[in-house]
């Protein structure tokens, strides 16, 4: 099946389990220095390593001809731990004390339940194809073979020309992953002897391809430092936006418009939640899970969320004017915007319920205006 990045962008994902022998020995002894470092017992865990290749592809790709740098201004990989796992630190990546190489250009976030990685298109031009390593650390104690998983979220941005070539007006191409996380690739962590150290060392120095002959940049990795009543504030913001956005689309869908339910609003240093205009929850500032809270991730949903609510209240507004000429070309704009945001917005309150440590319920579940979209 043909993926949409592969279809609007002309770049494959591939997922190796099955790596290079030397590369798998090279990694078990990665893994094993992280346990130490860590100070965690590995024989409570299962370790997995697997390997994410990024290739650009011609054939029967419709802008073959326009260069990478020309098509995709970046592309954006997330390596995420579904939030139950992350709940109970069953499932663990630890790729920022691993010390794997990135290569000069790509932007890398760490964290030990999401591992972000940027690449500009003019760094996919150059290399044309790219390796990921990936170490995932499984606690034995999720019994359950079918939650040992992780997803994977691809998003290309096109550049600002490409956009207007490519025959779906979205600011982004998203192909989402889930990567099942098999016995059979597990392996029993050992310390590396001397002569296993440098039998490695020496095939990684012939089989690094294109080594640079300047360092490395340092991977940059942001440091987040949120104050708990501003995210309060944020919260509560954005949870507004989100009623406005419910609102807008029962109306635009023709459907009976229901009076919500359950209202979210920041009393001075805590969030409310109202059901049926009585308060049924109150979270303060200093019960936050700032664990939890997710800024990367955040900061990039935002910036889109941003741009595309814009959009859609311009042509909400424009659809009230317009000529019946042109009502039918906005109403299909605005049900792509509709459908990106539905995605954004749902991303954004799954942040929300992990940081403030309860489900939001009603019109937040988005079902009566995103039910297609979310399934």
């Amino acid at each position: 099946m043909t993926t949409n990045l592969e279809t609007y962008l002309g770049i494959k994902l591939f997922i190796q389990e099955e790596l290079d022998p030397f590369k798998i020995t090279y990694l078990k002894g990665k893994a094993y220095n992280i346990a130490e470092l860590v100070g965690f017992d590995v024989n409570e865990f299962f370790v997995y390593v697997h390997n994410l290749s990024i290739k650009s592809i011609n054939e029967g790709y419709f802008g073959s001809e326009t260069p990478l740098s020309k098509r995709i201004h970046h592309l954006e990989i997330t390596f995420d731990v579904n939030p139950k796992q992350v709940k109970k630190h069953q499932i663990r990546f630890y790729n920022a004390q691993a010390g794997l190489d990135v290569e000069r250009g790509v932007e890398e976030y760490y964290g030990d339940t999401k591992l972000i990685r940027i690449y500009p298109g003019t760094v996919l031009e150059k290399h044309h194809s790219f390796n990921t390593e990936l170490i995932t650390y499984v606690s034995k104690t999720l019994k359950r073979e079918d939650h040992r998983k992780i997803k994977i979220t691809a998003q290309g941005y096109p550049t600002d020309t490409f956009y207007r070539h490519i025959n779906k007006n979205s600011e982004c191409h998203e192909t989402k992953i889930d990567l099942h996380l098999d016995k059979e690739v597990s392996f029993h962590i050992k310390k590396l002897s001397d002569k296993e150290i440098i039998e490695i060392e020496n095939w990684l120095h012939q089989n690094k391809p294109n080594e640079p002959t300047k360092p490395i940049e340092p991977t940059k990795i942001k440091e987040i430092n949120m104050d708990p009543l501003s995210l309060i504030s944020t919260i509560s913001t954005c949870l507004n936006i989100i009623d406005k956005f419910v609102g807008i689309s029962e109306r635009l869908s023709k459907k009976p418009e229901k009076p919500h339910s359950v209202e979210a609003r920041q009393v001075n240093d805590k969030l409310e939640i109202l059901r049926d205009g009585k308060i049924a929850e109150e979270i303060k500032a200093n019960q936050l899970k700032l664990n939890h809270w997710d800024q990367i991730r955040f900061d990039t949903l935002k910036k889109k969320v941003d741009r595309n609510w814009r959009k859609y209240n311009t042509f909400d507004e424009r659809l009230t004017i317009a000529p019946i000429s042109e009502k039918a070309n906005l109403e299909i704009e605005m049900d792509d915007l509709r459908k990106d945001l539905c995605c954004d917005f749902r991303e954004m309150i799954k942040i929300f319920e992990v940081t403030l440590g309860l489900p939001l319920s009603d019109h937040y579940t988005l079902y009566s205006v995103c039910s297609s979209e979310l399934t």
